[in-house]
């Protein structure tokens, strides 16, 4: 096995030297040689599940047979350093400031969007995850972020394929799915197509307390609040995916990528609540909210890429026009039943939002020499967005919603453009790569606000993000690496806006005293990849911040004027510091072809320091650990078994703790009719642990808060292929690989 490796380098070496007009005929003798001696010789070594190369991290989904049957989200949270709660959240190592990408470029999904996209997508059309921790400027990201690209796979080449698959859960939960793939001599096309429908219940049940300074220097309690709510959602949306690259010709291409998501909610909960008021005066009250909501949300992106060829050595020219685009649509009626003291409340509320976001790239590369390469950028990104709310009150008199929620009417308008330039140099050897870069970005942001608090606003900004990537390899499989980033983030129009945007209860405000923050992000690893498939990686990494921005939930000090009482408000401050330093090990043990563990750690201390006008000074600081433990074994051959365990310990943020999560997941998976069909089983949160606790420690708003989800369920799988296997086998047992 260990002279696989020199072999590929050797076919490797032909390959280039092939293209060189002096190329002598001896030599080339000489290499057919090497090349037939090659081609007698099986490999059986699998292609390792992870892998790493310039500071990218990849987890290939493609040959982990313990996906088969399941979905993206099943397969991020295998790959490193990733965690997804149940809310669609993606962290990296702790962090929120991640980027989902698709194909190399940006999704811009969050939350439920992103949840929905991730549940419906098969793994079976992903080859790939990249996992890129400090990206490098040839990536163009926001300041301060990682990037998670999921790489779609194109399995079969000059060929046609057709998989159809159905999963489900006892929820309910089903999710058709189809995939076509047709590979010719000029054009190459990928289809993929997911609807799907589901049923969810959760419950929530909390208590929070305010509390004010008063005359002696103590602190009164203002109010206390119960609440137990209850929803239930039937939810409606579907996913298509096309790839299409055509060959003008042998130094011409063309490629079109385009993604779009329609989700439908409806949405029922009831609320029931005790508020208690102690300031100014003291009232308990006693109340049902009852809330129906129906929204739609479509968004999607398509990516248009010309390249042109200058020779096969990497001189190349590519221009590409990028679109993200979004629409989202919101209705509700809610109705509030007073015990006592207060009337009875029936109100109608929408808003919608729209943005687009196109830009518009051009990126240089030349190989500078026998080693290096040089990479320029520009690129030019107009952008908008329009978002709307509206609520009325029923009026008895008339019976209809005509009187006008003055408060809570609001329209924001966002417009701007970002130019930005970049520079990327790379120099690369049999043994070291290391990617130098610098991208220069700036920006010009128009915000405005018709309300009840009218405003504008005008921003102008520049940033300048230097970034450092270094890998070097030995013969026998060990990669060495650092990397290192600097970000400046300036504050958005939202944090600095002076005009708070009400909700029924609560409001939100922006802090115009904000300043931008600087981050640093550092990580030196060392990863060993063995010939059986097996892996270990270990990592250690920090972060260290400067005035971060962090949003802080709080109450008011006194009664708000238009609600009559003490609220819970959100705004923004700057964190005087910040850091998270850590280490990280990933280690994948093939014992044989029918057993495999896997094991990921991540032990970290994280902690900040902020200047509260109300607390003054204040800090915390937490060591956390998350701990992931996967089993996967092939039984008689044919069933394939996977049994994982996930913790994580507490975690803490600014004035914020989410207490230790953890499940026990188990599946089963077998291959049929010579591999063309595959069924899986499995069953999630086996022992029902899974559920969210939250608190907010702020000394002057206090929250406790637990939120129960429909934890255990049962989910299946099936998938159907149609076409030639062939290349698929090659790509699970290693032949093939870069």
């Amino acid at each position: 096995m260990k002279r696989i490796p020199i072999l590929m380098f050797t076919l490797f070496a032909f390959a280039l030297h092939a293209q060189q007009d002096s190329l002598d005929v001896a030599r080339t003798d000489s290499i057919m040689r090497v090349v037939s001696t090659f081609k007698e010789i099986e490999i059986k070594a699998p292609r390792p599940i992870y892998s790493m190369d310039a500071g990218v991290v990849s987890y290939n989904v493609a040959n982990d047979e313990s996906i088969g049957g399941g979905n993206a989200l099943d397969a991020l949270r295998n790959a490193p350093s990733v965690e997804v709660d149940v809310d669609g959240n993606v962290k990296l190592r702790g962090s929120s400031k991640v980027q989902i990408w698709m194909n190399g470029y940006p999704t811009h999904m969050n939350g439920e969007s992103l949840m929905v996209y991730l549940s419906s997508l098969s793994a079976e059309v992903i080859d790939h995850i990249e996992v890129i921790k400090n990206p490098s400027a040839e990536y163009m990201a926001a300041d301060g972020t990682a990037i998670i690209n999921i790489v779609m796979s194109v399995k079969l080449r000059r060929n046609r394929f057709l998989a159809l698959g159905l999963s489900g859960n006892n929820r309910p939960y089903a999710s058709p799915w189809a995939s076509y793939v047709y590979d010719g001599d000029k054009l190459d096309f990928n289809i993929y197509l997911a609807p799907s429908i589901s049923h969810q219940n959760s419950t929530r049940e909390g208590d929070s307390w305010s509390f004010a300074d008063n005359a002696t220097g103590g602190m009164d309690t203002t109010q206390h609040q119960h609440w137990r709510t209850t929803s239930t959602s039937r939810d409606l949306y579907s996913i298509l995916n096309m790839d299409l690259t055509y060959t003008i010709n042998s130094m011409n291409d063309v490629s079109f990528n385009s993604f779009a998501i329609y989700q439908g909610f409806n949405t029922h909960s009831d609320d029931d609540r005790y508020r208690t008021e102690y300031l100014p005066s003291y009232l308990p009250l006693h109340y049902l909210t009852d809330k129906d909501d129906k929204s739609v949300n479509a968004n999607g992106f398509s990516t248009l890429i010309y390249r042109h060829k200058f020779d096969r050595r990497g001189h190349n020219l590519s221009f590409t026009v990028n679109t993200n685009w979004m629409y989202t649509s919101f209705d509700a009626v809610t109705s509030r039943l007073f015990d006592a003291y207060c009337p009875n409340e029936l109100k109608e509320s929408s808003s919608q939002n729209r943005s687009l976001d196109p830009s518009f790239s051009l990126r240089y590369r030349k190989p500078i020499g026998e080693h290096d390469n040089l990479s320029v950028g520009i690129g030019f990104s107009p952008n908008s967005n329009l978002t709307r709310s509206h609520c009325l009150y029923f009026d008895s008199s008339s019976m209809t919603y005509s009187l006008s929620d003055s408060l809570r009417n609001r329209e924001t308008a966002t417009r701007g453009r970002e130019e930005y330039a970049s520079l990327n140099w790379s120099h690369r050897t049999s043994v070291f790569s290391t990617t130098l870069g610098v991208i220069a970005k700036a920006h010009q942001i128009d915000y405005s606000v018709e309300s009840l608090f009218p405003e504008d606003m005008n921003l102008n900004y520049a940033t300048l993000r230097p970034t450092l990537n270094i890998t070097c390899h030995t013969k026998s499989m060990h990669y060495f690496s650092a990397n290192y980033a600097l970000s400046t983030t300036h504050p958005s129009p939202t944090q600095l806006s002076q005009s708070p945007a009400y909700q029924y209860d609560s409001y939100t405000v922006g802090n115009p005293l904000l300043e931008p923050y600087i981050t640093h992000k550092a990580d030196v690893g060392w990863n060993k990849y063995f010939a059986s498939g097996s892996s270990l990686s270990v990592e250690a990494y920090g972060e260290w911040n400067n005035n971060t921005i962090e949003s802080v939930l709080d109450a008011t000090a006194t009664p708000d004027p238009f609600l009559g009482r003490i609220v819970p408000f959100s705004t923004y401050y700057n964190i005087g510091s910040s850091h998270k330093y850590g280490l990280e090990s990933n280690a994948t043990y093939r014992v044989n072809a029918f057993l495999q563990f896997r094991l990921y750690a991540n032990l970290y201390h994280s902690a900040y320091q902020i200047d509260h006008p109300k607390a003054g000074t204040y800090g915390d600081d937490a060591f956390t650990y998350d701990l992931r433990l996967n089993c996967s074994a092939k039984l008689f051959k044919k069933v394939y078994v996977n049994l994982s365990g996930n913790y994580t310990s507490p975690t803490i943020s600014p004035f914020a703790e989410r207490r230790s999560r953890y499940n026990v997941d188990l599946s089963a998976s077998a291959d049929f009719l010579d591999d063309r069909l595959s069924v899986r089983l499995s069953i999630k949160d086996l022992f029902n642990w899974n559920q969210t606790d939250l608190s907010n420690t702020n000394p002057y708003y206090i929250t406790t808060e637990t939120t129960h989800r429909d934890s255990r369920y049962i989910t299946f799988g099936a998938t159907f292929r149609i076409g030639k296997m062939d290349l698929r086998y090659h790509g699970q047992t290693g032949a093939g690989m870069e």
